[in-house]
């Protein structure tokens, strides 16, 4: 229900390579890859789903880009502010090296290097993909890294590079993942499997953005919080922490919503959240709350207590 908030990862994460086209990204967070050499990958996957071409969805661990298209939710929530979706997904694509540029609300896609003719079905880049694990939708759980240009010709005629390349060539700082947090384009989202390490090195982008005000970070409201009776703005001008917002969602999608007071929806979401809430660690904190416990249900606005970089999803 609430899109990647559990999910499995494996004890050795394996290495897969994709090749991604211009279509490839789906929103801020998820791209489509074609496998390379899939008979050489196919011990890795898992249950990932899969398409007939080979291609994997691959969901990038550490992030969380504001939903594009949330179904749990009733018609008029079905999505967060359009211009922060649109954002994360221009990120993405150029991080990937796909340009891309926001046209009329529209993602506009072209070749970073134009002066280059590219069939419709060759790809735009290479990605190696650390995947661990897939979410209950059949996505590969993975931290991403796009393969050099310098690298591209020997990928594209051999389909594979040593395992030892991999491991020591590829930091974690030059991640699309990393980048994609530094940018603001998405939230953090650190699942406690992630280990501190690479925790504490993502919370580096994080700080960075929002030292900057850049992406969500400039107008995020999670913090100062917001009134329920109000949640239509959350489609449109309201921009929160989206674990929060597809619990709202899906809480009105479920309840009798309207007509209610303010009181009356916040007693009504913390029983909802009560039923299917999940468990959380603050940074420096020796154990483990409840999501529903870092809200401030008693102040006039819902928001979170806690800053979002610091929070450790069980």
């Amino acid at each position: 229900m609430f899109g990647t908030d559990s999910f499995d990862l494996s004890e050795t994460p394996p290495f897969l390579l994709l090749a991604v086209h211009a279509n490839s990204v789906i929103d801020g967070d998820t791209v489509r890859g074609e496998i390379m050499a899939p008979k050489q990958w196919e011990n890795t996957l898992g249950h990932a789903r899969r398409s007939q071409h080979g291609e994997v969805w691959v969901r990038l661990l550490g992030l969380d880009a504001p939903e594009t298209h949330f179904p749990s939710s009733p018609n008029f929530l079905r999505h967060q502010p359009a211009s922060q979706g649109l954002f994360a997904t221009a990120c993405l694509n150029q991080a990937l090296g796909i340009a891309a540029s926001l046209d009329d609300g529209e993602v506009q896609l072209f070749p970073a290097h134009p002066s280059r003719r590219h069939h419709k079905h060759q790809p735009l880049a290479y990605l190696l993909a650390e995947h661990q694990g897939v979410d209950r939708f059949g996505r590969l759980l993975a931290f991403v890294w796009k393969i050099h240009p310098d690298l591209q010709e020997l990928v594209h005629n051999f389909n594979f590079l040593p395992l030892s390349f991999f491991t020591s060539s590829f930091q974690l700082e030059s991640s699309v993942n990393f980048f994609l947090l530094a940018d603001g384009a998405a939230y953090p989202d650190f699942h406690f499997n992630l280990g501190q390490n690479r925790i504490a090195r993502l919370r580096t982008a994080v700080k960075q953005a929002q030292t900057r005000c850049l992406g969500i970070w400039d107008s995020d409201q999670t913090r100062r919080g917001i009134f329920l009776s109000q949640a239509s703005r959350l489609a449109h001008d309201t921009l929160i922490l989206p674990r929060l917002y597809r619990r709202i969602a899906a809480f009105l999608q479920e309840s009798a919503s309207h007509g209610q007071t303010e009181s009356g929806l916040r007693i009504g979401l913390r029983n909802f959240l009560g039923e299917k809430d999940q468990s959380v660690q603050v940074r420096l904190h020796n154990s483990a709350v409840l999501f529903s416990e870092l809200l401030t249900w008693d102040a006039t606005r819902l928001g979170v207590d806690a800053a979002l970089e610091d929070l450790e999803w069980h």
